[in-house]
């Protein structure tokens, strides 16, 4: 800071936008996360360098870099609003008032089964939170697409996110019941082989199904008619009858208590993906989004639970 520049002549709010741009890479990217048009973002910076009578960043039309002074500044401006953030956060905890809207993404057949439940518990116990949930099977841009949280399975590359895991996901064998009226149900994993079975990414019109049990561990190559890289669509074709489907426990369940299928082999499963809650950095996160995360994770339903439904047919 210049010997002409005293702290009241700061304004906080261009300081959290000059971190904002450095965390974000861009201006564009910071004057979406902030909402604001990009020439208030670009105002702003302007403002806090004439403040401090120094260069903060050089930047051009593609790109920006820190200069050794807007380096160190940044490091402790980024520093000292955490602790800000950080008091409020406490502060809100204090008053165990969880209010706001929240975005949530989740992927479609298990957002749609489980997160219902959830959300309806949820706002039981947080009347003033409103929560949104969009359903899709491609991952949360959390910056363009405005989502305060996603669940997502599979290994999460970005390191950029917080990341906690709801549960190993297992998976199971069902058919609907025109379809086992029609065809018979399989005895054993090895007559897998002989039955039409609807395919999740198959390769060359087929699929390798590792099973397991309390005695047993079997690969089966099986085939069929129709395939799909949509486990919604999957689960769609199994319920029309199209063939024995492999599908995980958070959806077959629920369509076993609904009568539209029946479990296939019910003492053999397959391991799948692990399933996770995933944020932005937590540093600024709001109590509305880490209260939600929370139950999410207190309450999420185990393998084999699935809040009261018995994964072997009915209640």
């Amino acid at each position: 800071m210049s010997r002409t520049t005293s702290m009241h002549e700061l304004d906080l709010n261009d300081v959290a936008t000059f971190v904002e741009v450095v965390q974000a890479g861009s201006f564009s990217q910071a004057a979406r996360r902030l909402a604001s048009p990009k020439s208030t973002v670009s105002r702003r910076v302007a403002r806090l360098e004439r403040a401090l009578s120094v260069r903060l960043m050089h930047r051009t039309t593609r790109s920006l870099a820190l200069t050794a002074a807007g380096k160190s500044y940044y490091e402790r401006a980024a520093a000292a609003l955490g602790q800000l953030h950080a008091a409020g956060h406490a502060t809100e905890a204090q008053q165990e008032s969880a209010r706001g809207s929240l975005r949530v993404s989740a992927p479609t057949d298990i957002g749609s089964e489980v997160l219902p439940r959830i959300c309806a518990a949820f706002s039981a116990r947080y009347p003033d939170v409103y929560v949104e949930v969009e359903l899709s099977p491609r991952a949360p841009d959390f910056i363009s697409g405005g989502y305060d949280l996603g669940i997502r399975a599979g290994r999460q590359t970005d390191s950029s996110l917080v990341v906690r895991k709801l549960q190993e996901m297992t998976f199971r064998l069902y058919a609907a019941p025109s379809y086992l009226a029609e065809h018979g149900t399989p005895k054993s994993a090895a007559a897998l082989k002989k039955y039409p079975c609807v395919l999740f990414k198959p390769k060359n019109g087929s699929c390798r199904w590792r099973l397991r049990g309390a005695r047993l561990e079997s690969d089966v190559i099986v085939t069929g008619r129709v395939g799909s890289d949509d486990i919604s669509f999957v689960r769609r074709a199994t319920v029309a009858g199209a063939g024995i489907g492999l599908l995980p426990d958070l959806v077959g369940a629920h369509l076993v208590a609904a009568g539209e299928l029946i479990p296939v082999l019910p003492d053999l499963w397959a391991v799948g993906p692990a399933l996770f809650v995933v944020t932005p950095s937590s540093e600024h996160l709001p109590l509305r989004v880490r209260v939600f995360r929370d139950f999410l994770v207190e309450h999420f339903p185990q393998p084999g639970t699935l809040r009261g439904y018995d994964l072997r047919g009915g209640r």
